[in-house]
């Protein structure tokens, strides 16, 4: 297993606060890892990416987890940490969806641009409160969290999904 590829970050401003995190794709659906510094292995079990998450003392989401993609919801294979209710490339039902199925398991909830291109990052986040990384995950478990945020303009998302459709990059 290759380890991560250190990011090396410009100066931030202050009160800005940089979380290590990785996004796995496993078998029933894409996974995120926050707070996790080594890789986790792909194609692996949606239980066996949160165990592997969690043995790195992460917390693990179900990343756009009614994202019409073909494969079957990560969250009916695994007990996640949180889930994310509102991702900003996903359409139509998916984040009422997991942000339904969020509060009806009672867990916390999280928000993410899955930014594709520089236009995309920031989009939608979450908001938490807590000193350094360690105390934002723990909020994030605790449930102490709220998302905000906007979709991706739909007919450049529209345009980019049939260019590659077709083969065009």
């Amino acid at each position: 297993m290759r380890a991560l590829r250190e990011l090396r970050l410009l100066p931030l401003p202050p009160g800005f606060l940089v979380i290590p995190g990785i996004e796995v794709t496993s078998r029933h659906g894409h996974i995120l890892g926050l707070g996790v510094r080594e890789a986790v292995p792909p194609r692996l079990s949606a239980q066996e990416t949160v165990e592997l998450i969690r043995e790195q003392g992460g917390v693990a989401v179900a990343a756009h987890p009614f994202w019409l993609n073909g494969r079957p919801g990560s969250v009916f294979h695994a007990r996640f940490d949180a889930v994310e209710a509102f991702n900003s490339r996903s359409y139509f039902l998916s984040n009422p969806l997991a942000l339904r199925y969020a509060r009806k398991k009672r867990l916390p909830v999280t928000g993410g641009s899955d930014g594709h291109t520089e236009e995309e990052v920031g989009l939608a986040y979450t908001e938490v409160e807590g000193k350094g990384a360690e105390g934002v995950l723990e909020e994030i478990r605790k449930g102490r969290t709220s998302v905000e945020g906007r979709n991706v303009p739909f007919c450049g998302y529209l345009a980019k999904a049939l260019k590659k459709a077709v083969g065009f990059r």
